[in-house]
Order: C-alpha cells, then sequence, then structure tokens
C-alpha cells in the first residue's frame, strides 16, 4: 500500500530535528523523486532555510517580500548541475553524509551562504562590467540582431563599431534557446511584462511548485520577468566580453 503524507510525516519528518538517519532517508527519498518528499522538501522544509540564506547573505529586513525571487536560484542550488536540461543531479543532497551528526538543514544552510555569496559577488562584479560593456554596444545594436538586413557592414559605422556588433551577433548566437526567447520578447519585440511571464512561465521554478505563480499578483509576475531579463542580459554581456577579451 503506497505511503501517505502522513505515513512520512510520523516516519521520518518529525524526526528530522535530532535524527541524522532520517535526515538521510529524506535526502535519498528527495533524489529519488520520491512525491509527497520532493513537495515538502521545497515548501515546509526549505522556506525557513531559504530565509535564513536571504537574511544572512543580502541582510534585508524584508525576506518575505523577496522570497520568491530566491526561489528559482535555490532550487538551483540543489539540484543542479543539469537544471537547464531538466535533469536535476541532487549535487547538494547527494554530498550531504550526516557527519558528526549534522542535519540536513545545517548543512543547506552552510552550503547556501557560501554559494549565495559567492554568486552575490559575481553579481556585483558583472554589474561593475556591465557599464564597460554598453560602451560597445547599447540596446539599439541589441535590437539589430532581428533585423534582415546585414549592417554589420554600413557606412555609418565604425570599424571598431563593426567588429563589436559582429561579436553581439556571435554572442547571441551562443545564447540558450531560453535566453534568446527572453531577450526577444523582452528587449526586441518590447512585448508587456505580463504578456511574456505567460509565456515564460514555464521557465520559472518556484519553490512550491508551478502553482504558487497561481497565488502572484502583477507586480511579482512582473518582477519575475525583470530577474529573467536581467539573467539573460547578464549570459549575453558574459559571452560578449569572452570574445571580446580573446
Amino acid at each position: 500500500m503506497p505511503q501517505t503524507k502522513e505515513d512520512f510525516k510520523q516516519n521520518i519528518w518529525d524526526l528530522l530535528p535530532t535524527d541524522v538517519n532520517a535526515n538521510l532517508a529524506f535526502a535519498q527519498l528527495v533524489i529519488a523523486g520520491e512525491k509527497h518528499n520532493t513537495e515538502y522538501f521545497f515548501t515546509q522544509y526549505s522556506i525557513p532555510i531559504i530565509k535564513w540564506i536571504v537574511i544572512t547573505v543580502y541582510s534585508t529586513a524584508d525576506v518575505n517580500d523577496v522570497l520568491y525571487q530566491f526561489s528559482g536560484d535555490y532550487y538551483d542550488f540543489v539540484a543542479g548541475p543539469g537544471v537547464e536540461s531538466g535533469t536535476p543531479q541532487w549535487y547538494q543532497l547527494k554530498r550531504y553524509e550526516g557527519r558528526n551528526g549534522m542535519k540536513l538543514k545545517t548543512w543547506l544552510e552552510k552550503h547556501g551562504v557560501q554559494y549565495f555569496t559567492d554568486k552575490k559577488k559575481k553579481t556585483q562584479l558583472r554589474s561593475k562590467n556591465e557599464s564597460n560593456v554598453f560602451e560597445y554596444f547599447d540596446y539599439e545594436a541589441l535590437l539589430s540582431i532581428d533585423r534582415s538586413v546585414d549592417d554589420t557592414v554600413s557606412e555609418d559605422l565604425s570599424d571598431s563599431d563593426l567588429l563589436n556588433r559582429r561579436m553581439l551577433r556571435k554572442a547571441w548566437q551562443a545564447l540558450s534557446e531560453k535566453d534568446k526567447l527572453v531577450l526577444q520578447l523582452l528587449i526586441i519585440d518590447k512585448t508587456p511584462s505580463l504578456e511574456a511571464f505567460e509565456i515564460l512561465k514555464s521557465h520559472i521554478h518556484p519553490v512550491g511548485g508551478a502553482e504558487v505563480m497561481l497565488t502572484w499578483n502583477n507586480k511579482r509576475k512582473q518582477d519575475a520577468v525583470l530577474v529573467m531579463k536581467g539573467r539573460s542580459l547578464n549570459h549575453l554581456i558574459a559571452k560578449f566580453n569572452k570574445l571580446k577579451n580573446n
């Protein structure tokens, strides 16, 4: 007879604060994709962990207002690598061994703070680089990607501008289909954010599953789209920088 949520609650979930073996069994059930445990892991279990990480790394008092913005990154942290392909590898859960009596919650908090601190530093570095990048191309250059006419050959552009525009096209071609779709919608086509959200929501993975998005108001939907736009633009910038520096 299949186990119910109540069975797991009595046999494992209630023991998680004290029993290392229960923590190890719980991690293995999530890795195996057991429905009840995976749902519990990404809802009641992980929300306090995400709050702790956000408060520790970002020193914000408005943790509930920004919680949903970090849910996708938390999923990447726990389930990656392989998230982009749709096949989670559960790297953090597989590494957890319960040594010295450490519980899974403590493990995820410790390594989550390290992961997001490093991510924060990289984000700050990218922000510093963005202003330099946009000296070489602007939104108008990005818009030109969608034109059928090859404007990389133009008497109106200097040799340097032509070179940078060619590198931009190569950087664009190297993007994932997801990033191309995000930038196509939000920059090239100037699609309204709420309309874009309906197209892009299958690429958003909030804690608690896709059902959580049904409770989002328009502001949260717009914020989620803005985060996606920033990530995709950063990916384009990184590829452009790599070409420029080679």
